[in-house]
């Protein structure tokens, strides 16, 4: 089951890149107003979407952005000097995922019980 949702968001993020907005946008907004030394790490091919969208060539969006070949597409890591945000496809999955397995594993323990 888990692997049939992540074969289904995967192939959301191919059909829709522009997703990656989103989730730069929900990432950036969680760091400390004070950050400092902010790199954006994407996949290559969503820095290419990211650089347009942002038209990433002004210093004023006070982050850098670097491409990541190691990281899916639709995810992303932020790193500060003094923090990090995961937010990449695997890390936000397993966030949704997690509670869904804990519930069944309740359900299994009150049946056994």
């Amino acid at each position: 089951m888990i692997a049939i949702v992540r074969q289904l968001v995967r192939r959301e993020v191919k059909s829709d890149p522009n997703l990656i907005v989103g989730v730069v946008r929900e990432a950036l907004s969680i760091l400390p107003v004070n950050s400092r030394n902010v790199r954006l790490m994407v996949h290559p091919e969503d820095a290419e979407l990211i650089r347009e969208i942002y038209a990433l060539g002004d210093t004023e969006v006070g982050w850098s952005l670097v491409e990541d070949p190691v990281i899916n597409r639709g995810g992303c890591k932020v790193v500060t000097d003094t923090s990090q945000i995961d937010a990449t496809l695997d890390s936000r999955l397993a966030s949704l995922i997690a509670p869904l397995l804990a519930g069944a594993r309740a359900v299994d323990d009150e049946e056994g019980a």
